[in-house]
């Protein structure tokens, strides 16, 4: 079972930064693959994501894609309501794979909602190239990058979304994502892990542990004080005997 998705947290933001876990068919169940390091999301599953809903009339979107997925890319452009201004190459300074080419960069594409202001003075527009090292870690971006959106936006931005975000933000951000850990302002609970939340509920009350709701949710055991926050008011019904010995002592240090 894919985990569905829940609700965003509400805007408006003015600034979008986005990460998409893309899928790529061809790969799944390869030990290689996207998917064996995290659930990916296929193309109609990132365009439904209300992003409408949480961007600000007037907003910025900031996209990062792999060469593959270029035509998908502007497809999630369009239905989260941008239009596409431009793009920034990340060098990963590294030679990687491909079928065709090995791939060494990744696109960040840029595209406005509304009337979105060009950064000025100019002397802060990047070149379109920027050499980052890549990070021995599957798929994260540089953390330069996120400070050149706040550089390019800083006049007139206020509120910035990170979208499939990794760890805690930093102070001015929101992170949603399954590896975020809190955002600040929300009492550290990590209301960021992709699942949802009705899901959850249902399967407590149906008498499921705490230990299989993450298996079945394909949740780290890290989300497991999210999924008890959601479960809250939830009883799971009294096992023979009374105790749910299976749940005893089930937490990692990031939930205590």
């Amino acid at each position: 079972m894919r985990a569905a998705t829940p609700s965003l947290p509400p805007g408006p933001f003015d600034v979008v930064y986005a990460d998409p876990p893309w899928r790529y068919d061809w790969s799944i169940g390869e030990v290689k693959s996207v998917d064996a390091h995290y659930p990916t999301m296929s193309l109609e599953e990132i365009c439904t994501l209300p992003i409408r809903q949480i961007a600000a009339p007037r907003s910025v979107l900031f996209l990062w894609v792999p060469g593959p997925k270029n035509r998908e890319a502007f497809l999630v452009i369009d239905a989260w309501g941008f239009d596409y201004k431009s793009q920034i190459v990340w060098d990963k300074q590294h030679q990687g794979g491909g079928w065709w080419s090995r791939a060494r960069h990744e696109l960040l594409l840029i595209a406005t909602r509304g009337d979105a202001p060009t950064p000025q003075p100019q002397s802060i527009r990047p070149p379109s190239v920027l050499m980052y090292p890549r990070s021995s870690v599957h798929s994260q971006k540089p953390p330069q990058v996120r400070d050149l959106i706040r550089r390019l936006t800083r006049r007139w931005a206020h509120s910035y979304i990170e979208l499939f975000a990794r760890g805690r933000p930093p102070k001015g951000w929101v992170f949603w994502g399954r590896d975020a850990v809190g955002t600040p302002g929300d009492g550290g609970r990590p209301w960021s892990y992709i699942y949802s939340r009705d899901d959850a509920r249902r399967l407590r009350a149906g008498g499921e542990s705490w230990r299989g709701i993450l298996r079945t949710l394909r949740l780290p055991p890290r989300a497991l004080s999210s999924v008890r926050w959601a479960c809250r008011g939830v009883r799971k019904p009294p096992l023979h005997g009374g105790a749910e010995r299976e749940d005893a002592g089930f937490c990692t240090g990031a939930d205590a």
